[in-house]
Formats: structure tokens, sequence, C-alpha cells
């Protein structure tokens, strides 16, 4: 792993231009997460420079990764055979924002924009999720937006390439450490974060002109189920924990719009009919009082085809848990999926599911490296 930080002095125009190796270091290991934050730990004899190279506050990264951290502890082991060791770890970049409260950026009592009057609770536009949370972002930790330009953080920026599924709704934010309130509000849609270290990464071409800045992204990762596919059979799959139950298993459907409703029977009567609910005011939502009853077979058909979709998604065996082996595998990290992604894992049993990358662990040692992905139910 090709360890390097970056240098925050010097000719540097900015903290993440010029770059100095990391070379002394016994092991390292190097965590990526999708909506939590990524760590990193690396161990090194105290009597090594990594110590020096490595203050409390350094940003550090991979050349193979796009992710930046920040150095925030030093730990001093002293050995029974007098070899003392220095474990160096840290977080990933957006955990700074841990250090901006949500609302300092502005003075209380203000004018709501939506309301016109005076409020002492913080509110975000409105607009989809991913733009609010950036925009939420930016106004605490951007100079044209702030009160105390103490604030700002240099040459990082939020960004997000996605719109967001829920409608445009003006919202309150808690007063709470900025880093609380982004989480909470990317776990309304399921949402990841990540930092992309400055340079011309493929993933970020539709960011014009943030090539010298460091990125914070509200991502959803990208939908590969159809190409990266972990199988049982093909070895790919160590371990596995599966729920056969018929408990959540229904066979009728009652499907709700926003003017008509379609019940939907299988064959099974008696004991046998287990219904569920599926709500799809999506589909006749946009026609109103003058419309809807013009439009009422096509509302029922869709209705319909919803309903026998949700029943036929269901599935009587359930991936609970999985566990990919950790040599060599056939798909590459970075390369053929990435944090965030949609992957299909095919299981023993006949089993199959889609589940989430949220999680990468990579870690290096005198045995060797070690690579693997954390895979997650959707």
């Amino acid at each position: 792993m090709h360890l390097f930080r970056y240098d925050s002095v010097g000719a540097a125009a900015t903290k993440f231009q010029d770059a100095t190796p990391i070379r002394e270091y016994d092991r390292v290991m190097w965590v990526e997460r999708y909506l939590e934050a990524g760590e990193f730990e690396i161990a090194a004899p105290l009597g090594s420079e990594t110590r020096k190279v490595l203050p409390i506050g350094t940003f550090i990264s991979h050349q193979d990764t796009y992710e930046i951290m920040v150095v925030e502890n030093q730990e001093i082991t002293d050995n029974d055979d007098g070899v003392s060791e220095v474990t160096i770890t840290g977080r990933s970049l957006e955990t700074l924002l841990q250090n901006r409260i949500v609302g300092t950026n502005t003075v209380f009592p203000e004018v709501n924009a939506v309301t016109g009057r005076l409020t002492d609770v913080y509110g975000v536009l409105s607009a989809g999720l991913p733009i609010q949370i950036t925009d939420l972002i930016e106004q605490h930790i951007y100079t044209p937006n702030l009160e105390d330009t103490g604030d700002d953080l240099a040459d990082i920026r939020p960004l997000t390439a996605l719109l967001g599924v829920e409608p445009p709704v003006y919202r309150v934010v808690a007063k709470q450490d900025l880093y609380s309130a982004v989480l909470e509000l990317l776990k309304i849609e399921n949402l990841g974060v990540q930092t992309i270290r400055p340079g011309t990464w493929a993933h970020t071409a539709a960011f014009a002109g943030v090539a010298t800045n460091a990125i914070i992204e509200i991502h959803a990762g990208i939908d590969r189920r159809a190409t990266v596919l972990f199988s049982y059979d093909r070895g790919d799959v160590a371990t596995g924990q599966y729920l056969i139950s018929n408990k959540n298993l229904k066979t009728s459907a009652l499907v709700l719009g926003k003017w008509y409703e379609k019940m939907i029977h299988g064959p099974e009567t008696g004991f046998d009919r287990r219904v569920m609910v599926v709500e799809a005011t999506d589909v006749d939502e946009n026609y109103d009082e003058t419309t809807y009853a013009a439009n009422r077979e096509l509302i029922l058909n869709n209705l319909e085809t919803r309903g026998r979709q949700a029943l036929a998604a269901q599935k009587l065996i359930e991936i609970e848990q999985i566990e990919l082996h950790r040599g060599a595998q056939r798909y590459n990290y970075r390369k053929d999926y990435n944090i965030g992604d949609l992957v299909t894992v095919l299981g023993n049993y006949g089993a199959s599911s889609s589940m989430r990358v949220t999680e990468h662990v990579e870690i290096e040692d005198e045995t060797g490296a070690q690579s693997y992905p954390t895979l997650a139910a959707i």
C-alpha cells in the first residue's frame, strides 16, 4: 500500500497538493465505509520517523484510493522485549464536520425564508435531500456564507450528482454538530458520504472545475447487480446465514393508490391466504379531481402490476448474513465495484439477494496483503 501524507507548508497552494510518501511501518489497516466514517491504523517502531511524519491533524491517503483521512491519535506501547511501538489512527475527512455546529453561520433570531417570521431554528432550502445536505454543509464551511470567516474549511467542497427521492420540502435541522446532522439526513434516503481527493477521477467527471479541491460527496453508489455477482458455487462466499421462513411471505396484496385501491389474490384461500399492503400513491397522484375518473382503467392496471411485482419479489429463503473469502477474488475493488454499489449475492440453497457494499477493508503486514468487502441487505 503506497501511503502518503499531504504537506501543508512550503510551495503547496493548498493542503491537498504536495505530498510525502510514508514508508516506515510494520502494518496498516485502511477501512472505507458507505455511511459511517472510514478509519485507518498504522503501526510502526517508535524509533522510526513515522510518528514525526504523521503528527495529529495530518491528512493522509494512498495511491489506489480517492479517500482522504485525518490523523487523530498517536498511542505508544512499551513492550516487554524493549521494542516500543507507536500506533497512529484516524478517520475519514468528513468527520471534520464534527467541529462545526448547525446554526453558528447565522445570528438568531432570523427571518425564516419560507414563512417570513422570526425564528430561532435552522432550516435548509426546499430541494431534493442530497442537495439539501450539500447546501447545509456549504453554509457552514464556505466563507461567503459564514458569520465568522474563521469557520471556513479551505479547499473542501460538498457536491452531489443526485436529485433525491422524496419530494422537495423545507427541512428544519436541530442545533447539533454538523456531522451528526448530516448523518441523520443521509439515513432518510439511505445515502452515503465519501471524500474524494483532488485529481481527475473518472467518476467525478460531473464535478467540473474541482480538480484542486477535496470533495465531500453525497452519493448512492452504482447499481452493478447485473455485472458483479458474488457466488457460493464459484467460491466467492466463505460463510452464510440463511433464514427459511414464511412469516413475512404473503399470497395476496392490497395496493393503495391515491384515488383507487386494487386487491390482488393468488390461488391460496383460507389459512393460506396472507395479505400484504402495498403503498403505490405515486401511480395516480398526478391525477386531479377532473382527470382521475377518466383514467380509472389505466390506474387500476398499473396498481395491479405494482402489486404483482411486490408479490413476485418475495422469497422463502433470505440471506441474513454473508461473509466473502478474504483471499483472491474475482472482482477487484475500485475497478469492478466501489463503496455503496449494489451487487448480487448468489448464496447456497438457491438463495439470492441484492446487497450493498457498506465497507471495504485493506490490511497489509508481514504476512502479506488482504482486501475484502462487507455486504449488507439493502
